[in-house]
């Protein structure tokens, strides 16, 4: 029987570092394939020897038959969804979210800090070697004025804040309870001196409320307040869900409200409303053809259709509960973190997105302890 769970114990190692090296390879392709890199010098070919990983990973993992069932059915509906839109990020999110089973999550988020960490250094030093031209873009962003904005050698000003944002967070995750006061106020004002240069509102909001989520998370120990945490973050989900179907259209509200919204978030309103009204909603989504809406959970609704949308955020929320039952707090911070930028920016759908993989690993751990504690009440009763 031990030699047997320590077979079983080398082979689930195996698959880890197979889905580590899988998940590496594709967060690097997506985050080359978003910067200003020339685009020969990231070969498909990293895509492609991920996704053969992430399949090796399902198909050597033991997974009880209502996890395979519903990894099927979830298959199926991914399926149905590329047929009609051809999108790719949702199929493979899917791949990330099923092989998260038996996973390190805490590895994986240091991992992943380290991996980006590397790729920030390559973009630079390409950028600084071959494109200078890249570090800057002066134009007209739609906020009424021609703006000089720092890129950092991505493609967008928003999208040089959100790598700043990706570490700090992982770092906070990995590290938050080591560190002092003054290391959070470091990362603030970082926060906004990286803001001076890219000015990127969005970026600095979220930033910033997430270095101070995590320093009052360190701060918590009793569970009442604890609780009043969960609260607040089940709320913050539920508020990015309403406001992404007020910007659509299908929550109306006031004209002027909506005005004032629409201007405040840069027009990301009514751009929504726009390609709300040109591709509609449905059940399976459909093509944007090339064109992507700023509001993340917007483009979700149109580009995978209402069976999706229901469900990815159902898991959303049904994750937080999970985790916070579990005193997992530091992850269903994490996930709402991602959540609201996500809202704010439609390419979180698949280079900086993380929310599959923590919806996974709260499913998976919810699944596991219904089966230990089902075991536990058998030998009470006398069998196993």
């Amino acid at each position: 029987m031990q030699e047997k769970r320590k077979n079983l114990t080398k082979k689930n190692e195996v698959l880890q570092i197979i889905y580590f090296i899988g998940f590496s390879l594709y967060f690097t392709y997506y985050w080359m394939h978003v910067s200003q890199i020339d685009q020969k010098y990231v070969p498909e070919a990293l895509l492609t020897a991920a996704i053969i990983c992430f399949i090796i990973k399902l198909a050597f993992t033991k997974y009880k038959w209502t996890e395979a069932a519903a990894g099927l059915a979830l298959f199926a509906l991914m399926f149905c969804c590329w047929k009609s839109s051809g999108s790719i990020d949702y199929p493979i999110n899917t791949l990330l979210l099923l092989g998260t089973k038996n996973i390190d999550f805490r590895k994986l988020m240091k991992l992943l800090f380290f991996n980006i960490l590397l790729i920030i250094s390559v973009v630079m030093t390409w950028t600084l070697l071959n494109n200078m031209t890249g570090l800057v873009r002066i134009q007209d962003y739609g906020r009424g004025a021609v703006e000089s904005r720092f890129q950092f050698g991505w493609w967008h000003p928003n999208r040089g804040h959100s790598v700043f944002f990706s570490v700090s967070v992982l770092f906070l995750f990995s590290y938050y309870k080591k560190c002092r006061w003054w290391v959070f106020a470091c990362l603030m004002l970082f926060n906004y001196e990286c803001y001076l240069l890219t000015k990127s509102r969005t970026g600095f909001a979220v930033t910033a409320m997430s270095i101070v989520l995590f320093f009052v998370l360190k701060l918590l120990r009793e569970k009442y307040y604890q609780r009043v945490l969960f609260i607040i973050m089940e709320l913050i989900n539920l508020f990015c869900i309403i406001f992404s179907m007020i910007g659509i259209g299908i929550l109306p509200i006031a004209p002027e409200l909506y005005d004032k919204l629409s201007m405040i978030t840069t027009g990301r309103f009514m751009l929504a409303r726009m390609f709300c009204q040109k591709f509609r909603i449905h059940i399976f989504g459909t093509s944007l053809e090339g064109q992507i809406p700023d509001l993340g959970i917007a483009r979700t609704l149109m580009e995978y259709g209402v069976i999706v949308f229901i469900l990815l955020y159902g898991c959303v929320l049904a994750a937080s509960w999970i985790l916070y039952k579990k005193r997992e707090l530091d992850v269903m911070l994490l996930l709402t973190i991602y959540m609201v930028y996500f809202t704010f920016e439609a390419y979180f759908q698949a280079a900086f997105d993380i929310k599959p993989i923590i919806i996974g690993y709260a499913l998976y751990k919810s699944s596991t302890s219904v089966l230990w504690r089902k075991r536990g009440q058998a030998k009470k009763r006398g069998f196993d």
